[in-house]
């Protein structure tokens, strides 16, 4: 803590009392004009430490006392001579100017050093609310910090009305400083009014970053919901015409069929009550996704009975297809939502033969390493280039004339179900073999059960 007024100017005077002693105690061995130099140390030292007025009060003490003590007539105030008076005014000058100087030089110093100290603060404040989180954790770090600074409680309170010491920026004020007793007076007020910006900025930045994510989410709701009424209004059309037509020529008086056709019109009924059925889940699965409520419900699962289960749900799709399991033998169990990924399986398997040639191959293979499982569906439909495969998981985006069919939606659920568990799936053209692969990545546990002891 810096000494008060009146202790600076003290210890002033005190440096003075002491070069006077040293002066006293040379007297023999020092004339006087020599004498001078140890009071101009007494004044410079206290220009050095005090400031300007305490070695202005040191020089003249300092002037007043040699003139006393050493110049003649001694122990009285006067010049015996011409040399005298001239040593004594430079002395008198150099004792003025040199402690002016050097007094400037120590608040410059000082000024300096404050202006370093406020310039940390404010950049340490500035840092630390640019990690925040939110606006309750920006006014949580901001009474922290200020309360460090201001040494006192403090509360940021960021509303526009209230009271306090305001929060402002070029657009208004945006909150208020409530400082407990007279901390705000003992701090310097640029270096408060810097801060109180600096807080309000970053309020006001805070507020119009929510504002953009409410705006933001607005505008995502508003195309998801464009975007699935147009899915309904196409994509359900084809079956639901499919089912009013094949079940209107079975209910026809008129109309008289064999047998075998009455079980294709019914078949046609059935595969497009499954195509619906499927639209169905996918927007299902996607207002899922879309409200955060994707919660995979891991259990051990053999890879051999997922591919089954999700080959069984799309068997009737998958007719006229010339279908390949691979399967490497002893597969390692996966830790994983069974239905969730049963539904990845079977819209890669839909997409396969929805995309693929008509005669064509899909294919299903499974091979472990040391830390993963993949699992790869292939099937030999149009290629897809390498810098659009990445945007085919989004959302309602169709790549190409070949993929117009469909809503858009299997593969970002597809994508959105693997992260959800875990794991990762990407789109890779394959030129040699003539088609498009999806290969789904799993982590392995590192303990793995016994499957055939918990059958039995």
């Amino acid at each position: 803590m810096a000494p008060s007024t009146s202790l600076r100017h003290l210890w002033a005077l005190l440096s003075v009392l002491a070069a006077t002693g040293v002066a006293v105690l040379t007297g023999p061995y020092l004339n006087p004009t020599d004498k001078m130099l140890i009071y101009l140390v007494a004044v410079l030292w206290s220009a050095l430490r005090f400031g300007l007025r305490p070695a202005l009060l040191a020089a003249v003490t300092a002037i007043l006392a040699h003139n006393f003590l050493f110049f003649e007539p001694r122990f009285a105030f006067g010049l015996h001579s011409a040399s005298d008076a001239v040593a004594f005014g430079v002395f008198a000058t150099t004792a003025f100017v040199t402690s002016g100087l050097v007094a400037r030089a120590h608040d410059e110093a000082e000024r300096s050093r404050a202006r370093e100290l406020e310039l940390a603060i404010l950049y340490r404040t500035g840092e630390e609310i640019a990690s925040s989180t939110g606006l309750g954790d920006l006014v949580a770090k901001a009474e922290r910090r200020l309360g460090q600074v201001l040494g006192a409680p403090v509360r940021v309170i960021a509303d526009s009305g209230g009271e306090g010491f305001p929060l402002c920026t070029a657009n208004g004020r945006v909150g208020a400083l409530l400082v407990e007793g007279d901390a705000v007076s003992r701090i310097d007020e640029g270096l408060l009014h810097a801060l109180a910006r600096q807080i309000a900025v970053a309020i006001e930045r805070e507020r119009l970053r929510h504002e953009m994510e409410e705006a933001t989410v607005r505008v995502r709701t508003e195309r998801t919901r464009s975007a699935l009424l147009s899915s309904v209004a196409h994509d359900f059309r084809t079956p639901l015409g499919s089912v009013v037509g094949a079940s209107s020529s079975l209910l026809s008086r008129e109309a008289s069929f064999t047998d075998e056709a009455r079980r294709r019109l019914l078949q046609t009924i059935l595969e497009s009550a499954q195509r619906l059925d499927r639209y169905v889940g996918n927007i299902l699965d996607l207002t899922r996704i879309e409200s955060g409520a994707v919660e995979p419900r891991p259990d051990w699962v053999d890879v051999e009975d997922l591919v089954g289960a999700a080959l069984d749900a799309v068997d009737p799709v998958l007719d006229g297809h010339r279908l390949v399991v691979r399967l490497e033998p002893d597969l390692p169990p996966l830790r994983v939502d069974f239905v969730m990924i049963e539904r990845v399986l079977v819209n890669l398997l839909e997409n396969a033969a929805r995309f693929g040639r008509r005669d064509g191959l899909i294919e299903v293979a499974a091979a472990a390493g040391p830390d993963t499982l993949v699992l790869d569906v292939f099937d030999e439909g149009p290629l897809v280039p390498e810098d659009e495969c990445e945007r085919l998981f989004l959302a309602f985006y169709r790549a190409s004339r070949e993929y117009r069919d469909g809503a858009g939606l299997g593969l970002s659920i597809c994508r959105a179900f693997m992260a959800a568990s875990g794991g990762a799936i990407e789109a890779r053209p394959r030129p040699r073999r003539g088609g498009m692969s999806f290969v789904l990545t799993f982590p392995l546990a590192e303990r793995v059960p016994n499957l055939e002891g918990l059958d039995e």
